[in-house]
């Protein structure tokens, strides 16, 4: 973020998919592996508890936030979550934050049904990696979105030592080109 005056927040991403358990109960679920900033890119507000800190990301901490559909489906008695140990994948996390509601994507995909942990806790608990999946960043105006893509990929060349007549060994979508993508192919 250092080298770009067109991103406003940046995290690292890695993901993972699995069961989330609590006592008796049991749901298929996706974990992200995030840093703090996540919140302020997607523009998601939490409804009880807190986020995780960057200190809690430098020490891989079982924290985690979950989103509502995983609440209702591991809570099924309406106890309240925060403070609370789940099981993903066999690993305990300790509940500390609920997300606000978000419903369906653009993509018509369940945004409420994830649980947000500290990306180190993901690489290292989870999926067993010490490499980043994905950066998810937001630009600081919509009018700079374009810009800002631009930015990214000679920032991310200059970091992978990629010479002038050399491909991309990566790939930069902004959130439109990915929604016409979507779009052109549901249409197909």
């Amino acid at each position: 973020k250092k080298k770009t005056g067109l991103l406003s927040y940046v995290t690292p991403q890695v993901s993972g998919s699995g069961q989330a358990i609590n006592g008796s109960n049991n749901w298929p679920t996706s974990i992200y592996g995030v840093n703090p900033e996540y919140l302020n890119i997607k523009i998601w507000e939490l409804t009880d508890g807190s986020m995780f800190t960057n200190a809690e990301v430098r020490s891989a901490a079982k924290v985690a936030v979950v989103g509502q559909t995983v609440v209702e489906n591991l809570f099924t008695a309406g106890e309240d979550p925060i403070g609370k140990m789940i099981r993903f994948n066999s690993i305990p996390f300790k509940i500390i934050g609920v997300l606000a509601e978000k419903g369906e994507s653009n993509f018509g995909q369940d945004q409420d049904d994830v649980i947000l942990a500290p990306y180190t806790t993901v690489q290292k608990r989870i999926l067993a990696i010490d490499y980043i999946q994905s950066i998810v960043a937001s630009a600081v105006s919509e009018e700079d979105a374009q810009s800002a893509v631009e930015e990214i990929s000679a920032i991310l060349r200059e970091q992978h030592n990629i010479a002038s007549n050399n491909n991309d060994d990566f790939n930069v979508f902004s959130m439109d080109e990915l929604i016409s993508t979507f779009s052109s192919t549901s249409e197909m």
